[in-house]
């Protein structure tokens, strides 16, 4: 199956407080050949309670131009209960190094 992003016109990005580690980041990657595993906190607490929710699990998943999708497995034996994992669709990679 193929997939394939519509042609959208994009404002410029605008800056972020990430933009230098993404910077540095991007640049370690260019040079390192081995998969890479990006996780990042994001503390979620509730307005109205003001505790965490460890039964919530945030998953960020392709955008486009980079349309590819996760496979979610479902495993009501495990404690997670969940598992993720990218699949990527080779004919949507954009900007795949040489």
């Amino acid at each position: 199956m193929r997939y394939f992003a519509a042609s959208v016109r994009r404002s410029p990005p605008q800056p972020t407080a990430c933009d230098d580690y993404i910077k540095v980041l991007a640049e370690e990657l260019e040079s390192y050949e081995k998969p890479v595993a990006f996780l990042h906190g994001d503390t979620h607490f509730s307005k109205k309670t003001n505790r965490r929710f460890e039964n919530f699990t945030r998953v960020e998943t392709f955008g486009d131009p980079e349309t590819h999708w996760v496979r979610v497995t479902v495993d009501p034996a495990d404690p997670q209960l969940f598992r993720f994992n990218a699949e990527i669709i080779p004919e949507n990679v954009v900007n795949h190094r040489k």
